[in-house]
């Protein structure tokens, strides 16, 4: 769902371009966690599967990060042409491999059985076709409108979201950050309350109406805390406001391996706690706030890791920044937007794996995967993205040609 471009920064404490390689990584195993979720039910994974205790907070984290990586490379867009290239940049970073899904949803929807949004061709189905092209069918709290064709690409129009509040909020971020932080919370508090008010009900399957899973689980409003938190602590990253980055002596690498470990195993702890205390939050509080506290949760704590993790001073960090770590936080996107087409094609009926042995089903599909997945990044989603936002280097190149 995000990008990894060279990142840079004009702020003072720090003066050359820098890469963040184990956020990058980072996205991989966001991405798996999502895999493995879908996964229940299926390969011989049960579909109450305990262990799977982190539900579908790795989303959580990747708006967090998306918010953080954002702010690190753009702290000015300089002006009408800066957001414009800003704009070109992001679509070019999601639109194709969205559109191709989208596609490829199209012609898997009509294998007998498959269980693709729309369900049925209606009347709805051309609005929510432009809705899709557009990224915006997450806006749309109706008809489910934000599962149709690829339903996990409704992380996509939250992110488009996020991209255009971005240049908003952008403008005297250093001083304006608690203002926005407090208006989000608000947007959330105010949400929870009208849900309570009218008896907006929880999650139901493939319910055309508005459900508190639509507005706080694929509602671009509630989900802007978490961008608005990544931009915040990408401000308190830069500006190094808590003195971290003075901490380089390599007698303190231990510490700071500690520290990553601490903060990793926070975010683990936090989700189970935050879906522990989901029938609690709606006992006391209300739909609303379960279905926020669900998806949510564990957005504090994921900001801390991000945080920590950035300094890139401790062992854990160094362990991420591998090549090949690299190399599938890269093609983490295309991972997370065509695993789901696999679960949706065959969710009524028997897979093709199921006449294997159990113990190969599961390791054969993530190999697959994983191949397609980087196959998609090597050779579609980095040439279409160069052809429509190339770098800085192939347009020197190209004027010189």
């Amino acid at each position: 769902m995000l990008q990894h471009p060279a990142m840079s920064t004009t702020s003072t404490a720090r003066t050359r371009r820098q890469a963040l390689p184990a956020l990058t990584s980072l996205r991989f195993f966001a991405a798996f966690g999502i895999v493995l979720f879908h996964s229940r039910g299926y390969f011989g994974i049960p579909k109450d599967a305990e262990w799977v205790f982190w539900g579908k907070q790795p989303v959580s984290f990747f708006f967090v990060l998306s918010g953080f990586i954002l702010y690190y490379s753009y702290q000015s867009l300089n002006g009408v042409e800066g957001a414009t290239r800003f704009y070109r940049a992001r679509i070019a970073r999601i639109w194709p491999l969205h559109a191709l899904t989208m596609i490829m949803a199209v012609g898997l929807a009509f294998v007998p059985g498959a269980e693709f949004l729309p369900l049925e061709w209606d009347w709805t189905t051309p609005f929510a076709a432009l809705a899709n092209l557009l990224m915006i069918h997450s806006w749309i709290p109706f008809w489910g409108m934000p599962g149709t064709f690829n339903e996990v690409s409704w992380s996509i129009s939250i992110e488009m979201f996020f991209y255009l509040i971005f240049p908003l909020a952008l403008y005297k971020w250093n001083i304006c950050w608690k203002y926005w932080i407090l208006g989000s919370i608000g947007v959330i508090a105010g949400t929870m309350i009208l849900c309570n008010l009218y008896n907006i009900p929880s999650y139901i399957e493939y319910y055309p109406g508005l459900t508190t899973s639509v507005l706080f689980h694929q509602g671009p409003l509630a989900r802007a805390f978490e961008f608005l938190l990544g931009m915040t602590i990408g401000l308190f990253f830069l500006e190094d406001t808590v003195g971290l980055g003075k901490i380089g002596k390599e007698s303190s690498r231990n510490l700071w391996t500690l520290a990553e470990a601490g903060s990793i195993a926070l975010v683990l702890l936090n989700m189970i706690v935050a879906l522990r205390l989901v029938p609690d939050a709606r006992e006391l509080l209300g739909n609303g706030a379960a279905s926020w506290l669900s998806n949510a949760g564990a957005c504090l704590s994921s900001a801390l890791m991000i945080f920590v993790l950035a300094y890139h001073k401790g062992r854990i960090s160094g362990l991420l920044s591998g090549r090949l770590l690299q190399i599938l936080g890269e093609s983490s996107f295309a991972l997370y937007l065509i695993h789901n087409l696999y679960f949706a094609t065959f969710r009524s009926k028997g897979h093709p794996l199921i006449g294997l042995p159990t113990y190969l089903q599961f390791p054969i599909y993530v190999a697959a995967i994983l191949a397609i997945s980087y196959c998609s990044w090597r050779w579609f989603e980095t040439p279409v993205r160069n052809l429509i936002a190339p770098t800085k280097a192939k347009r020197v190149s190209e004027r010189a040609a």
